[in-house]
């Protein structure tokens, strides 16, 4: 019983960490909600770790992580947004690439392994 509280303290601590992180990396990309609940799950969770009891650090553990998702989502989706916006510049390239790609000294060979 001790060993999974100390497991759940420091999954829970871990988490605090990399939330608080993903917030102060990405503050400028981030809607202001899903800023505000994370930093509103990541005081929950530090008063859960100042708490000691291994119910209120699941707890906390659950909120903070569907908060981390959401800030995930948040971010994967403003990134998929820029990416279209540059995805039709990026074809270019790679056609021009792809037409200079057939002057390189490619050989293709088979092989075995002789042990």
């Amino acid at each position: 019983q001790r060993k999974e509280k100390i497991t759940a303290k420091n999954n829970l601590d871990n988490l605090i960490y990399q939330t608080e992180k993903m917030v102060t990396d990405n503050k400028d990309d981030l809607p202001e909600a899903e800023k505000k609940s994370a930093e509103e799950a990541v005081a929950e969770a530090k008063k859960a770790l100042e708490s000691d009891s291994k119910e209120d650090m699941e707890s906390s553990l659950e909120k903070l992580t569907a908060a981390s998702h959401a800030l995930s989502s948040a971010l994967y989706e403003k990134q998929k947004a820029s990416g279209e916006a540059s995805d039709s510049a990026g074809d270019d390239a790679k056609s021009e690439a792809g037409a200079s790609g057939a002057e390189d000294d490619v050989i293709d060979a088979d092989y075995k392994d002789v042990d």
